[in-house]
């Protein structure tokens, strides 16, 4: 949030692609986690259990993020009461 843009200063921005940021760099500022090719296969089918094997730290309301092999982001998930829970797949 620190970096966010009005949509006063966007839409005044002539090269307004430079001044957006992709899902990815939104979340820099978040913890990460690369998951192999099979668990984005079964986040987006709507199989949770990937989440279980991802390590919890005592924050709650943790937001991370979840990577594919390649960087891209492929959901964002909370720390909720001790257990990760996707807040939104890509």
């Amino acid at each position: 949030m620190q970096n966010a843009l009005s949509l006063q200063v966007i839409t005044e921005t002539k090269d307004v692609v430079a001044a957006l940021l992709s899902p990815t760099q939104a979340m820099r500022n978040h913890r990460a986690f690369l998951i192999t090719l099979e668990a984005v296969t079964k986040l987006r089918r709507g199989q949770q259990d990937v989440l279980r094997e991802l390590s919890l730290t005592d924050k709650e309301a943790e937001i991370a993020s979840l990577l594919e092999p390649n960087g891209e982001l492929v959901a964002v998930i909370e720390n909720q009461h001790g257990q990760w829970r996707l807040m939104r797949v890509l």
